[in-house]
């Protein structure tokens, strides 16, 4: 499905400022600026180290390899062991890596609550910062552990089915990082494992957290997970209520033309784009569309263009385009212009002044 054709406001903008949308965070997101100044994926750096540190080729791994390539190129006896997890923690906290851009993107959207299949901590960093100047206190993080002191994981449940004003939740499906301990997964035997968990606990244990996802919708953002595991994984969240409530970005799923007809079948979409585009055209359209809920549609609040108001209009063809446009717009307004321009085409049932004013 092509995002910059569909109807942003009724798929997206509205269920996120209504706290009826929530996204599911993985790897993609989570980049890394290297001392080349290329921006690479985090997990392809932190799975070229681990495979240094035991005396693998590191070039038969790429920057698109993740923990798991290398894990499985090890000895079962190696990374099953604990150690092996606490390795991948000090690489981690050796490279110490900056929140992504996009990340803070995404904290500066109106979502009450955040999924994540990532481990890292720098989704809580990006929500601390952008929202409450570096305060974690009002961030509720809850998991699911993998294994606790050798035995299965606790699970951890969500203290309110609705999530209340003030507060923002960070629910880790696949654990993450502690002190020390194999207690979040680095291999698809490990998700497995978690997701076993959340079966055999989801009725007794998770009962808050069960009734909060079955009344939202889910924005799956770089978690391209194999065909069968997000079959799966949508199941596992959402029961047997998943027609029209699934949503997914990210590099594997809308090139695969099985999964791609599953999600079809129930009404769901899968975006043309990757995570970090597909994010950063959402957090450009929320900033643009956000205002409070009553003015929606009430024109009579909208105040009338001044003269000399400039509107940009631009080929959306070419990345160049829309690049010249972007800085034109930037340019513009630090010189105090009336400006506006179209970052994502207005759908033909838009009101456009109203679009234009938000």
């Amino acid at each position: 499905m092509n995002h910059q054709d569909s109807d942003w406001r009724s798929l997206l903008l509205r269920p996120i400022k209504n706290g009826k949308m929530v996204p599911i965070v993985g790897q993609e997101l989570l980049t890394y600026c290297g001392e080349d100044g290329r921006v690479v994926p985090l997990r392809g750096v932190l799975a070229k180290k681990l495979a240094r540190k035991h005396g693998l080729d590191e070039s038969a791994f790429t920057e698109q390899s993740t923990l798991c390539d290398v894990a499985y190129q090890l000895d079962p006896s190696v990374r099953k062991d604990d150690t092996f997890y606490d390795e991948v923690r000090d690489i981690y906290e050796d490279i110490n890596p900056p929140v992504p851009p996009v990340l803070r993107q995404l904290a500066k959207i109106g979502f009450r609550a955040f999924l994540t299949t990532t481990w890292e901590p720098l989704l809580c960093q990006a929500i601390a910062e952008e929202r409450y100047k570096g305060d974690q206190s009002p961030i509720v993080v809850r998991k699911l552990r993998l294994f606790d002191n050798g035995r299965d994981g606790v699970v951890e449940d969500i203290p309110w089915q609705q999530i209340p004003d003030g507060v923002t939740l960070v629910y880790h499906l696949f654990g993450n990082l502690k002190e020390s301990g194999r207690d979040y997964a680095l291999t698809e035997e490990d998700m497995l494992r978690c997701a076993a968990r959340y079966i055999e606990c989801r009725h007794d244990y998770l009962t808050n957290f069960v009734s909060f996802l079955e009344g939202v919708k889910l924005l799956t953002l770089g978690c391209s997970l194999p065909n069968w595991f997000a079959r799966f994984f949508v199941c596992l969240l959402k029961g047997d209520k998943i027609e029209q409530t699934v949503q997914l970005a990210d590099e594997r799923s809308r090139t695969d033309p099985d999964l791609c007809a599953f999600m079809s079948r129930g009404g769901n979409h899968i975006y043309d784009s990757d995570a970090l585009e597909f994010t950063r055209r959402l957090y450009e359209r929320w900033d643009m569309w956000n205002v409070p809920l009553a003015a929606e549609n009430d024109n009579s609040t909208l105040p009338p263009f001044r003269p000399g108001a400039i509107f940009i209009s631009y080929s959306k063809q070419g990345e160049k385009d829309r690049q010249a446009a972007s800085a034109l717009f930037d340019a513009l307004q630090k010189l105090g212009a009336n400006v506006w321009m179209d970052v994502i085409p207005i759908c033909i049932q838009d009101d456009c002044n109203y679009i234009i004013h938000c």
